[in-house]
Order: structure tokens, then sequence, then C-alpha cells
């Protein structure tokens, strides 16, 4: 009987862990977003992790499989990503919707990595007094000399 509350416990602890480990992967799903199907743990970066493909080979093959979506999701382990195609989708995500989608949601450590902290990457309260400083040194002027 002993042996039996075991396994029960261990069958019940392998079933929370995939809940847990697959809960969101209906996030695109629910939002009509088409995407490849995700893989616990992994999400769909299973062969970039195992390095049987880079990153950036995988997202083009992405980007040709979805040629004809505006936009696709995937997944970065559990976290969601959206890859958005279409140049007006992109047009408003950058500069008419910016104060919405103003954090990339890529990593930085400033200490480890000191040259990391650029536009791109920075998080809005640092990104905005950079993007301040920056401007009046790209006018149209200042670049034709």
């Amino acid at each position: 009987m002993e042996l039996y509350g075991i396994l029960c416990g261990i069958v019940a602890l392998i079933l929370a862990l995939y809940y847990y480990l697959t809960l969101n992967f209906d996030f695109w799903k629910s939002r009509g977003v088409r995407g490849p199907r995700p893989i616990p743990l992994f999400g769909n970066f299973k062969d970039v992790t195992f390095s049987k493909i880079s990153a950036h080979n995988y997202l083009t093959k992405m980007y040709n499989k979805y040629k004809d979506e505006p936009l696709f999701g995937i997944f970065a382990g559990m976290t969601p990503v959206l890859i958005v195609k279409d140049l007006d989708l992109i047009k408003n995500v950058l500069i008419k919707d910016f104060s919405t989608f103003a954090n990339r949601g890529i990593p930085t450590f400033e200490k480890a990595e000191p040259l990391s902290h650029h536009l791109f990457s920075l998080e809005p309260k640092r990104w905005r007094p950079l993007r301040t400083n920056l401007s009046p040194v790209f006018t149209s002027g200042k670049l034709k000399e």
C-alpha cells in the first residue's frame, strides 16, 4: 500500500509539472494568431537549444513557413513571442503605439556586458532620456555634414 501511495504521488507531481509547463500554450490560438505547436519546456526552440540550427535560421524558416500571414506567434520556452511581418503593423508598433510596446523583452546585463545597453535593448525608463540626448545628433543637417 505504501508503494502505491508513492507511485500516485510521483504521477501527480509529473502531471502537475506538465500542466505548469503547458499552461499558456493556447495563448496564441485563443487570440487567433497562427504559429507552430510548442513543446513543453522548450517551446518552439528545441532545435535551437540543442544547437541543431541557429536562432537566425530557425526564425527564417518560420518566416518562410508563415509567409502569407501578417504575423505569427511562437514560444521561447514558456514565453509567447509575436513575430510581426506586415510593414504597416511594424510601423504601428515601433512609431504610433511605441508607448504600449516599449519593452522589447531583451535581457541586458549592465555589469557583464556594458556595450549591450543601446537604444534597441533598453527598457523604457532609460530609453527615453538617451533618445532625447541622441536625437539632435541625427538631424538631416548634421547627417549631411
